[in-house]
């Protein structure tokens, strides 16, 4: 992991974005978040491993070090749009669609499509 790594202040993150994604503040500061640094292969290694490993233990992996190009944050996402087990997402300091929930360096986050599928329709029931 790169020292800039290091520096980002995650809990403030996770603080800023917790009206529009409540779940993961708390999944933060339980320890199920992991943090690793994204590769492709390693990408692809999760999905296929996550009903197995991953779900157990994490309830999303937030891909350090992503492409600075969010063009290319988009196409890799999309790419892995055809998985059963995971949602895909994308977040780059520079680009904000009117939210300003962008995250403080670019990443890519990967989550359990069930769970959260399930997760967002409790929260419609509620509101």
């Amino acid at each position: 992991m790169e020292k800039k790594d290091l520096e980002v202040n995650w809990d403030q993150y996770f603080q800023s974005i917790a009206r529009v994604c409540p779940w993961s503040l708390e999944s933060y500061n339980q320890g199920r978040i992991d943090f690793v640094p994204y590769t492709w292969s390693g990408l692809n290694a999760r999905d296929v491993s996550w009903p197995r490993l991953t779900r157990a233990e994490f309830d999303a992996v937030v891909y350090l070090a992503a492409p600075d190009d969010p063009m290319e944050l988009d196409l890799i996402c999309e790419q892995m749009e055809s998985s059963p087990h995971c949602i895909y997402f994308w977040s780059h300091p520079d680009y904000t669609k009117g939210g300003y929930n962008q995250s403080p360096e670019p990443i890519i986050i990967q989550q359990d499509r069930p769970n959260l599928l399930k997760v967002r329709k409790a929260n419609k029931k509620h509101k």
